[in-house]
């Protein structure tokens, strides 16, 4: 198990937006994440007998999990998903 477990439940903020930075799989078995792909975290959830974070997006049409195992290093939930940020006010 990671240092970082206990931060895992807010490493990502819920309502933000993200971009998806290179493809990943979505877990349990469904449509994978897609490099580029603007996704929305809804939940976070810990599912103890799986040894896993969930973190579940809401995509263009569907909902899709991403599964962060206690033993993967944190590395692989911050590489895969980049914050959005606002576009800029106009002047």
């Amino acid at each position: 198990m990671q240092q970082d477990w206990d931060q895992r439940q807010n490493w990502l903020v819920i309502g933000t937006a993200y971009r998806v930075a290179s493809d990943a799989p979505s877990f349990p078995a469904g449509s994978d994440f897609r490099a580029g792909e603007a996704v929305c975290l809804q939940h976070v959830e810990y599912a103890r007998y799986d040894g896993c974070h969930i973190y579940r997006f809401q995509a263009e049409n569907e909902v899709k999990s991403y599964w962060l195992s206690d033993d993967a290093p944190i590395d692989d939930l911050t590489n895969v998903f980049v914050e959005m940020l606002p576009p800029a006010p106009l002047p």
